[in-house]
C-alpha cells in the first residue's frame, strides 16, 4: 500500500464515523442523510433547505421550522465541505 491508499482509508473511516455522529447527535435518518449526500456528489451542488425536510426522526413544529433546517442546512454543508470538498 502507498500513502494516498492508507490516507484515502483513514479519510473514508473518519468520514464514516462523522457521519454517524451526526445522525445520533441531530437525530436524523441515515437513509435519507446517505440520499442527500449521494445528490451532491452526483451533481456537485450544496443541498438546499427544502431538501433536507425529510432528515429529521422527529416532527418538527412549526414555529421552530426555521431554525431546525438552516441549523441542519449549515452543518450538512459543514459536513460536505469538509469530506468532499476539502480534499
Amino acid at each position: 500500500m502507498n500513502v494516498a491508499q492508507v490516507f484515502a482509508e483513514f479519510w473514508d473511516a473518519e468520514k464514516e464515523q462523522a457521519y454517524q455522529y451526526l445522525c445520533e447527535q441531530e437525530n436524523l435518518k441515515p437513509d435519507v442523510l446517505k440520499k442527500v449526500l449521494d445528490n451532491y456528489e452526483f451533481t456537485q451542488r450544496l443541498p438546499r433547505q427544502e431538501e433536507l425536510t425529510d432528515l429529521p426522526n422527529f416532527k418538527v413544529k412549526l414555529f421552530e421550522r426555521e431554525n431546525v433546517f438552516s441549523a441542519l442546512l449549515a452543518k450538512t454543508r459543514q459536513f460536505i465541505e469538509k469530506f468532499y470538498t476539502g480534499l
